[in-house]
Order: structure tokens, then C-alpha cells, then sequence
């Protein structure tokens, strides 16, 4: 198998559930409706992450489009999308991410959330978008 550079697609997802410390964690209960939801996929990203649960992430969390990225990505080496974002998740320091905010225009939604990077907390917009009746990650803005 031979070393390849990271997608995007992967920096993606490890940039969205891996930093250096633990932060608050997630705070779905603390929002309502569509905007619990669009908090509980970040949660459970966070908790597949601790879990090492790539292929739920791949399944479950993430948007076609960013799965199709992963796949493309992972074909080169005859892998999978879980494959190669397992390989990602082992070099994340912590999975702890607290949503500060969450807002939703229809099939589409930003969850600002807040994880510790050391001596200064980092906050980053996630996008998320709305794929039958789950909302699933697309990108980091």
C-alpha cells in the first residue's frame, strides 16, 4: 500500500471531531427541533470518533458527497471510506466538541462548535445538510 496525501475530504472530518483537549462536549439538549438534530449528528460524530466507529461515521454522519470523496480517495488503495478515515481518528487527540449554536435554513444548517486546541479554545461553523429525514456533515467553514 502506498502512502498517499490526505483528502481534503478526511482533513474534513478530522478537523471537525479531533483537537488537543476536551472542551465542554456537545449540548443537543440544550436546542430544539431541527436544531437538536442538526446538534445531536455533531454529537454523535464526536462519540463515533471516541468509539473509533469510522464505518458509522461513513453509513451514518456524513454527507454523499464527502463519502463519495473518502471512496475515491480510499479506492486508490483498494480501501474503503472506512478505512481511510480510521486511519485519521487514531492520530486525533480528543473528540470533545461543544455546539454553541446552530442555525437551519431549510435543507441546510451551520453548528458553530467549540473544542479545546491547547492554550486557546477553537471554534469552527460545521455544515450540514439534510439528506432524506437526517442531517449529515458536508463541510467545515
Amino acid at each position: 500500500m502506498s502512502a498517499r496525501p490526505l483528502a481534503p475530504a478526511v482533513l474534513l472530518v478530522a478537523a471537525a471531531i479531533g483537537g488537543c483537549g476536551a472542551s465542554g462536549g456537545t449540548t443537543a439538549g440544550d436546542f430544539k427541533g431541527e436544531e437538536r438534530a442538526v446538534a445531536q449528528v455533531v454529537e454523535d460524530l464526536s462519540d463515533a470518533g471516541k468509539k473509533g466507529d469510522a464505518q458509522r461515521m461513513c453509513d451514518d454522519l456524513l454527507a454523499k458527497p464527502v463519502v463519495d470523496r473518502l471512496t475515491t480517495v480510499a479506492a486508490r488503495d483498494k480501501r474503503t471510506c472506512a478505512d481511510t478515515l480510521d486511519d485519521s481518528l487514531k492520530d486525533a487527540d480528543s473528540f470533545a466538541l461543544e455546539v454553541t449554536a446552530v442555525k437551519v435554513t431549510g435543507t441546510t444548517a451551520q453548528a458553530t462548535v467549540r473544542s479545546d486546541a491547547g492554550k486557546k479554545d477553537r471554534t469552527d461553523t460545521l455544515a450540514l445538510v439534510k439528506e432524506g429525514r437526517n442531517w449529515k456533515l458536508s463541510e467545515i467553514r
